[in-house]
């Protein structure tokens, strides 16, 4: 079940929500940062662009799905991105207004 009633924020060069964050550091590689530690992030396309990255015992990934994507139950007429976490299956969906 999805958490409700989370903000995420977007910069040029970073995302994040309340427990991850993805940013672009010197040199241009990708970083997911939770917490405690940062690792590099590998990228994967396929229909939606997945973005994952392994943190301790952790894995997390951010996915990216462009319109008439679908999502969960989620509208596939808009844009979507899910944060996932294989803490417990956690994961988070945001929508584009």
């Amino acid at each position: 079940m999805p958490l409700t009633g989370q903000k995420l924020n977007i910069t040029k060069n970073k995302i994040n929500d309340s427990q991850i964050s993805m940013n672009q550091k010197d040199g241009g590689v990708t970083y997911f940062t939770d917490r405690n530690e940062s690792e590099p992030a590998t990228f994967d396309e396929s229909e939606s662009l997945n973005v994952s990255a392994t943190i301790g015992a952790q894995l997390y990934t951010i996915e990216f799905s462009p319109k008439g994507v679908p999502v969960d139950n989620d509208n596939p007429n808009k844009e979507h991105i899910m944060i996932r976490s294989s803490n417990n299956s956690f994961y988070e969906i945001f929508e584009r207004e």
